[in-house]
Formats: structure tokens, C-alpha cells, sequence
């Protein structure tokens, strides 16, 4: 099922995905957003971890794939700023997935789809 409404997702599991591999699933992601179906939110701390993912070895990109890669999915996103302190939310399992319950929070997103449970109370 496709969102009509703004969406935070796990960078690993959303948007690597579709960026990298262009079938399937993942291809049907990435052609929804840009054709509007939904509205991805990105901030500072998720695009630093978005770089840091597209960096990891099992993808074997080069800095200019993954730039190439970048440009293919931040013009679809809507930009958040996260306040300071950031807001209060369930504490992540994974330190590097607690941008997204604060993206999420900021970004009044409609839906948050994890791929699996990310943050537990």
C-alpha cells in the first residue's frame, strides 16, 4: 500500500533500498515518491546517516554513485528542521535510528513505517 501523506522510515531499510536496488519493492518505492505518492522527510542527522549507510561495503558504491544516488532522492524530500533539545520520544534500540522517531516527531509525519521495530518503550 502506497501513503498519500508525509513518511520518516529507517534510512537502511527505506531509502538505501530503493536507491541502490531499482526492482521490485524497492523500485516501486522509488516511483512512488517521485511520483508523489507520499512525501519523504529528511533532516540533518537522516542525511548524514543516509550517507553513512550508501557508504557501507556490502553496497560497493563509489563516492560518485553515491552522489549520483543522493540526487536521485533529497530533490523529493521535504526538509525538517529538528529543534534543540529534540523532541521527546521512545528511546531506539540502535542510537543511529533515534533521528528518525525525532524526524518524525518534527516533521508531524503521518506515518513513521519502520521495516521492523526500531524503538521500543
Amino acid at each position: 500500500m502506497l501513503l498519500d501523506r508525509r513518511a520518516s522510515r529507517s534510512i537502511p531499510t527505506w531509502c538505501s533500498r530503493p536507491l541502490v536496488f531499482g526492482g521490485g519493492t524497492p523500485g516501486a518505492l522509488r516511483h512512488a515518491w517521485q511520483q508523489g505518492h507520499f512525501q519523504p522527510l529528511v533532516s540533518s542527522p537522516t542525511a548524514t546517516e543516509l550517507l553513512r549507510t550508501l557508504g557501507y561495503p556490502k553496497f560497493e558504491l563509489s563516492s560518485a554513485e553515491q552522489e549520483e544516488l543522493l540526487a536521485d532522492y533529497l530533490p523529493w524530500c521535504e526538509t525538517v528542521s529538528i529543534p534543540e533539545p529534540p523532541p521527546t520520544t521512545l528511546t531506539c534500540r540502535d542510537p543511529f535510528d533515534q533521528p528518525f522517531s525525532h524526524l518524525a516527531v518534527a516533521g508531524q509525519a503521518d506515518s513513521s513505517l519502520p521495516a521492523t521495530p526500531i524503538c521500543w518503550p
